[in-house]
């Protein structure tokens, strides 16, 4: 019925998403030009209750194959994790994020949190917490990942 049809358009629209993403930043290390940059990226994920499992695990997923496509490191680009859904929750901060071992990590040991949204109070946390002892020339990147 009516729910079945919006329940299978909601993942084709994150999918389209995830192509037009890989279309920006390429699939090649060579030709990625944010590889070039010093930059302190902030990836917040959406893990509220208006996002089901399929859609988390994929956000996770979305977020995983972004940050094999960086060059990370103390002198390069630097990316720290937060949960969306209840209070923000910092899971990876910007000082641990300089290896895709260590993302990989933060990523797959993600639990949903099933909470509220919460943006205004997300922002401000991240602009309190997450970017406080960064660096002066690094450009300073959002990346949020949400199902609208």
């Amino acid at each position: 019925g009516e729910r079945r049809d919006k329940m299978e358009q909601k993942p084709q629209c994150f999918l389209v998403l995830c192509v037009l993403f890989l279309e920006v930043v390429g699939t090649s290390t060579d030709s990625c030009w944010i590889e070039e940059v010093q930059a302190d990226i902030i990836m917040a994920i959406d893990g509220s209750g208006s996002v089901s499992p399929w859609e988390f695990t994929m956000a996770t997923g979305l977020l995983e194959g972004f940050a094999e496509s960086l060059q990370l490191g103390h002198t390069k680009i630097r990316l720290g994790l937060i949960q969306i859904g209840g209070p923000p929750r910092l899971h990876l901060t910007l000082g641990r994020g300089t290896s895709l071992k260590t993302v990989r990590r933060a990523l797959r040991s993600l639990k949903q949190a099933k909470g509220p949204t919460n943006s205004g109070s997300v922002l401000a946390y991240i602009a309190r917490k997450c970017w406080t002892k960064g660096r002066r020339l690094a450009a300073r990147v959002l990346v949020w990942v949400t199902d609208g």
